[in-house]
């Protein structure tokens, strides 16, 4: 498990010199306020079940997928770097170990090539064989959430809960880094950008699954793209 500072209020990684400094500042939801306390999570959020180190060869708690397509990358916090050619329609990345049904997940997406248009990162949670909750995060400064159901031809289709949407918390364009929160409790889920409520809505198609991390590239469009940040809660009450 990493060892690093964490921001109190939103989950990611503090700056290098945080350890050394009275005062930080997260760079993803602006809080401020004392080093010494940033270990210490609000009350808002449950107990860290594993923080993956994508420094490392084995990420705690997750199956990575595509391998070939990735590139591990050195830093504070360090990325798990993706590419992939045009194609449309998703691309998982990362797949849970286990399976699970309240869960807190974060994670720091950044889109670093692509058309911003055309191309998105996401969450899936709770997702099995008839589908699943995705929350979508594209770098238009836009987010999205929906799920995969089988219709009667047992194909998968995506159903809307809420339309692309922009979002003043979040950073548009490439290169942007923004950290995306999902919580799934009961037939409660909630979507936090930067360390804001961005939605609270409840819905109870999908009970217990898998968690993915997932990328789509336009049918027209490449994307490159990292993650950073990932880190797995239990959801409170």
């Amino acid at each position: 498990m990493m060892k690093s500072l964490n921001c109190p209020n939103c989950g990611a990684a503090l700056p290098a010199y945080a350890g050394g400094a009275e005062f930080v500042a997260c760079e993803f939801c602006k809080t401020s306020f004392r080093a010494s306390n940033a270990e210490t999570p609000k009350p808002d959020f449950g107990a860290l079940l594993f923080e993956t180190d994508f420094s490392q060869k084995d990420f705690t708690g997750w199956n990575l997928l595509e391998a070939q397509r990735t590139e591990r990358i050195a830093g504070n916090p360090p990325q798990l770097k993706v590419a992939f050619d045009p194609k449309g329609g998703f691309c998982d990345v990362l797949e849970s170990s286990g399976l699970y049904d309240n869960v807190d997940i974060g994670l720091t997406f950044q889109f670093m090539e692509g058309k911003p248009g055309s191309i998105y990162g996401a969450i899936f949670t709770r997702y099995g064989a008839g589908g699943g909750y995705g929350f979508l995060l594209s770098p238009q400064g836009s987010y999205a959430l929906g799920y995969h159901m089988q219709d009667s031809a047992n194909k998968m289709i995506w159903k809307n809960l809420l339309t692309w949407t922009k979002h003043s918390a979040l950073r548009a364009g490439l290169n942007e880094k923004n950290r995306l929160r999902v919580i799934c409790n009961g037939d409660r889920l909630k979507i936090y950008l930067n360390g804001v409520l961005a939605t609270s809505i409840s819905d109870s198609s999908f009970e217990v699954g898998r968690l993915y991390v997932t990328f789509s590239p336009g049918k027209e469009s490449n994307i490159v793209a990292a993650i950073s940040d990932l880190q797995l809660r239990e959801a409170l009450s």
